[in-house]
């Protein structure tokens, strides 16, 4: 039995097939290739993202530029890796793996820069200058780029600066590289062009401060205190002569000169009378106490006696012995310091108790310490004092 082949269609019919299945390996080969692919790019989007939250930022961008450079057509992958820099707060990343699909014809990127650059916050910052005086705006401005400080070249919409007039202007710039906002607020003030010139005249060992504050005149006209600091800060009251000062202003270039005199104490002199009951050394120093009293003779001396209570009256008069009268109404002991040079005078009789001298004698200062032992610690001197310092002791007789 024999069959009629159609040759040529059999061998078209075995052409097909082979096409077909040559197509269907093809395909089968691409979809392989594509899957493979694929698992790569997740997989390096998963390495990259284990690597960010360790800290390990290199790494990552690694991992990330690996996976856009296995197939950079691919949309996805500029999406899901800008949500991986999203959820570690690195918006400057995001911003910048979109920009970098949308340089490779990736389309559709357009809404997700902008949803990126919404969350980007505008720096503030804030910078003074003085009325008439040139001011530049800084041509870099440190940004934070990725949580680290970045100093970063700024382009401002507005360079002109009229420091003439007073107030705050607010100048903006982008830092285009990251398309980072600015917004600089310049407070321009009035500038101090004077300050008035002070000085002092005090007396010795008497307390003075340097004034805190001087009165300023602004660029503007007007005038009002400023805070200086001096120095020296101090003055040195009990050395007498002028003394110089030099005082400095916050934003005031000059500096301020001031001058205070120190003029000598005057000299008081006084004489008193009353009773020395301690004569001692302190530091170096000698010092006496002393209760001052009234000491009076004659008429005066009868009076305050009849007065007090303590005059006789005898046939129709009053007297009293001695001619004389102590008042110490109130008895308070004074320290005064005894000088270097200080004259000492005693009563003869209280050197020398028996020989009846009432009249003063020169005596040094250890003898006067022994003759106030000898008298029960009680002596009736006169004592003359400049500026509270006794300079001279004279004994008063008393009958």
């Amino acid at each position: 039995m024999s069959f009629n082949l159609n040759k040529p269609k059999v061998l078209v019919s075995i052409i097909i097939a082979i096409i077909i299945s040559l197509v269907i390996l093809l395909f089968t080969a691409i979809f392989i290739k594509n899957k493979i692919v694929a698992n790569k790019i997740e997989n390096n989007i998963a390495e990259g993202s284990t690597n960010l939250n360790s800290g390990k930022i290199n790494e990552a961008k690694e991992n990330f530029n690996h996976a856009v450079s296995l197939r950079k057509e691919n949309k996805e992958t500029y999406i899901l890796i800008k949500d991986e820099y999203l959820k570690s707060g690195r918006l400057d990343d995001a911003l910048s793996i979109l920009k970098e699909g949308k340089n490779n014809k990736i389309t559709g990127l357009e809404s997700l820069i902008k949803d990126v650059k919404q969350k980007f916050e505008v720096l503030n910052l804030e910078d003074e200058a003085y009325q008439n005086e040139p001011y530049s705006l800084p041509k870099k401005v440190k940004f934070n780029i990725n949580n680290e400080e970045t100093d970063l070249p700024v382009e401002w919409k507005n360079t002109k600066i009229d420091t003439n007039k007073l107030g705050d202007f607010v100048f903006e710039g982008v830092a285009t590289k990251y398309e980072k906002s600015v917004k600089l607020t310049l407070h321009i003030s009035a500038k101090i062009i004077s300050t008035k010139e002070i000085s002092a005249s005090i007396v010795q060992g008497q307390e003075y401060k340097l004034p805190s504050v001087v009165t300023a005149t602004f660029s503007d006209k007007t005038i009002k205190e400023v805070a200086v600091k001096w120095f020296p800060n101090k003055i040195d009251s009990p050395t007498v002569g002028t003394q110089n000062f030099i005082g400095t202003v916050a934003s005031y270039e000059k500096k301020i000169k001031t001058q205070v005199i120190v003029k000598p104490k005057p000299i008081v002199y006084s004489k008193q009378i009353g009773y020395i009951s301690d004569v001692y050394e302190e530091d170096g120093k000698r010092y006496l106490r002393y209760d001052d009293v009234i000491f009076l003779r004659g008429d005066a001396a009868l009076q305050a006696s009849i007065k007090n209570g303590t005059a006789y009256y005898e046939n129709g008069e009053y007297f009293i012995d001695d001619d004389y009268c102590i008042i110490n109404n109130i008895e308070t002991t004074k320290r005064y310091l005894i000088s270097d040079n200080a004259s000492i005078n005693l009563i003869g009789w209280v050197l020398y108790p028996d020989n009846g001298d009432i009249y003063n004698h020169p005596a040094s200062y250890d003898t006067l310490k022994k003759c106030l032992s000898n008298n029960y610690g009680r002596l009736l001197c006169y004592i003359y004092t400049q500026n509270d310092v006794i300079v001279k002791v004279e004994g008063q007789y008393v009958p």
